[in-house]
């Protein structure tokens, strides 16, 4: 079921912003690593469009906010169970927004007429630091595996494509932050799917 989702959300996501296409071999790749998870975890009921803006660091803990899901999709959809990994991959990508818009900055970001994003080396090291310890507080005491990892990569990979059409049409000065995770998220050489990555 991930790989059609993901394989439909890439197919709208070209349409939308045909320079994508570029990313079809990892997408198609990535799609096929998720139908071949041995034991998906169990769906279960989850927030569906977690991000930093709905947590509050108190004294000694985290505080969730908001309830509410994503507040244009449908009750039905809301309240369907999903993997909870959507929520993490969610998480994960707020930081990289948090890096590339509240850090020490990076060039093409800002100034409206930029496609490209490239971040600033402490922005980097920042949503890295970010993201192994959002993934060390979740996956504490869990085995984790390849499957977890495709599957999370997968997640995070939908949400990205979800945020580059966004961008693309609402703030193309920040396009480059989707495309960076792209580049990031998806197997290359260099980046096979079975390895996991902060």
């Amino acid at each position: 079921e991930l790989a059609g989702a993901l394989r439909q959300r890439f197919g709208w996501a070209v349409a939308a912003l045909p320079e994508l296409e570029r990313y079809a071999d990892g997408v198609a790749v990535l799609a096929a690593g998720t139908q071949a998870v041995r034991e998906p975890p169990a769906p279960q009921r989850v927030h569906g469009d977690l991000h930093l803006g709905q947590v509050l660091r108190g004294h000694d803990r985290w505080y969730v906010l908001d309830f509410e899901g994503e507040p244009l999709a449908p009750i039905a959809a809301r309240t369907r169970p999903d993997l909870a990994l959507r929520d993490v991959a969610g998480m994960l990508r707020s930081i990289d927004y948090a890096a590339a818009v509240g850090g020490a900055g990076g060039s093409g970001a800002g100034d409206g007429t930029e496609r490209t994003w490239t971040p600033a080396e402490p922005d980097v090291a920042w949503a890295e630091h970010g993201r192994a310890a959002l993934l060390d507080g979740y996956l504490h005491g869990a085995q984790v595996d390849g499957d977890t990892v495709i599957l999370l990569r997968a997640l995070e990979l939908d949400k990205a494509l979800y945020e580059a059409v966004y961008e693309a049409r609402n703030r193309p000065h920040w396009l480059g932050i989707p495309l960076a995770a792209l580049d990031r998220l998806l197997p290359q050489p260099s980046n096979p799917i079975t390895e996991p990555r902060p």
